[in-house]
């Protein structure tokens, strides 16, 4: 038996937030004014057949928002992987070599050491 992976579009995390938020808006009870959808975030796909996002917990609600939510949730999840920008390379910084090791002289008993290395009296 073959298994096919599901194609998923990918898209930016703004626009799958705000897919997300716009259906929740349209199940949301009109009486609960404190549900938010969470913000989506990247994770790592466990198989082919895992979208590679999560969202946070949603508060448990008395009006089921946490429900409606999780049903979203579950639909969404088989139509959109979160586009994955590509990692901006640099360059590695050089580290600093030092040929000869600096040596700093010691102050002589008595004498107060310069606050300011380089400073004439």
């Amino acid at each position: 038996m073959h298994s096919i992976a599901m194609r998923r579009e990918a898209i930016p995390a703004a626009k799958l937030y705000a897919l997300l938020d716009r259906e929740f808006g349209r199940v949301r009870d009109p009486a609960c004014a404190n549900c938010r959808m969470p913000l989506p975030f990247y994770r790592a796909p466990a198989d082919e057949f895992t979208a590679n996002w999560h969202i946070g917990t949603p508060k448990r609600c008395d009006r089921g928002c946490h429900l409606k939510i999780a049903e979203i949730l579950a639909r969404m999840w088989t139509r959109y992987d979160l586009k994955v920008r590509p990692e901006r390379r640099r360059k590695p910084r050089p580290s600093p070599r030092y040929e000869d090791p600096v040596i700093r002289p010691v102050p002589a008993r008595g004498s107060r050491p310069d606050p300011v290395p380089g400073r004439f009296r």
